[in-house]
């Protein structure tokens, strides 16, 4: 079986679109400091918007928030393990 025609012929024009695409993105990575999680970004450039992070902004606040309430309530206290 042969592709359709069509789909083929619009190929190149995708192609071109996606680079077009690329060329307006932005990569940066950069280390969250209180959960020192390495966050990469794709941001563009004509708009400011943030086109994709890993690991995503809800997940990154869920860390921070555990790291957090672990500093706040485990710092200087001292577990005895005895009976």
């Amino acid at each position: 079986m042969q592709p359709p025609t069509e789909t083929a012929a619009n190929r190149p024009a995708a192609e071109n679109n996606f680079a077009k695409a690329e060329a307006n993105i932005k990569r940066e990575e950069f280390r969250d400091k209180i959960t020192d999680s390495i966050v990469f970004r794709a941001v563009d450039l004509t708009t400011g918007e943030v086109v994709q992070q890993i690991p995503e902004e809800s997940i990154l606040r869920l860390r921070r928030a555990f790291a957090e309430t672990t500093q706040k309530n485990m710092t200087g206290l001292a577990f005895s393990r005895s009976l």
